[in-house]
C-alpha cells in the first residue's frame, strides 16, 4: 500500500508493448528525470536479480525516477524481485502545495506482464518499445475518471 497524501495506491506494472501511451524521450528529458531530487528514499540496495529470474520480471528491477505530468518528481526503486514473480521496493513522491514529499515501501507480485500493488489508484507502467531503461506509466483515479502520465527512466 501507498499512502499518498490523503491517497492510497494500487499499482499495475507492465511491460506489454504499447499503444496508445507511446511516447519518446528526448536526452535532455531523460536528464531532466534523473534530477528529480525531491523525491527522496532512505539508503537502498538493489538485489540483482538471479539467473534463473525470467527477464520478464528482472526488468523492473531498479531505481526509476520521473515527474508525473512533467512536474511531480517521483522514484520507483524495485529492489528485489524473485523468480515467483514477488517483487518488494519503494514509491516516493515529491513536495507539491497540496502534500509534503514522502516514500512507502511496497510489496508487489508480478503476474504476467504486470506487477501490482496497492489498493485505490490504478498504476499502469509500460516499457518503451524496444527499450528496457525507460518506463512509461499513468495513473487512473477512479472516484474522477482523472488520468495522469509519467515517463520513468533508470538511475
Amino acid at each position: 500500500m501507498i499512502a499518498f497524501g490523503k491517497f492510497v495506491f494500487l499499482g499495475a506494472l507492465s511491460v506489454a508493448s504499447l499503444s496508445a501511451c507511446q511516447t519518446t524521450q528526448s536526452g535532455a528529458e531523460k536528464t531532466s528525470n534523473l534530477d528529480c531530487t525531491n523525491a527522496q528514499l532512505p539508503d537502498i540496495k538493489i538485489v540483482s536479480p538471479s539467473a534463473n529470474t525470467p527477464k520478464d520480471i528482472a526488468r523492473f528491477s531498479g531505481d526509476w525516477r520521473g515527474k508525473w505530468g512533467g512536474s511531480l518528481c517521483s522514484r520507483l526503486a524495485i529492489v528485489e524481485v524473485s523468480s515467483d514473480g514477488t517483487a518488494k521496493g519503494y514509491y516516493a513522491w515529491g513536495k507539491t502545495n497540496d502534500y509534503d514529499a514522502g516514500f512507502s515501501e511496497i510489496e508487489a507480485q508480478i503476474v504476467g506482464d504486470e506487477l501490482k500493488f496497492g489498493k485505490k489508484l490504478y498504476f499502469t507502467f509500460n516499457f518503451e518499445k524496444g527499450a528496457d531503461d525507460v518506463l512509461l506509466g499513468k495513473v487512473v483515479t477512479p472516484s474522477s475518471g482523472r488520468v495522469d502520465r509519467i515517463s520513468m527512466v533508470r538511475k
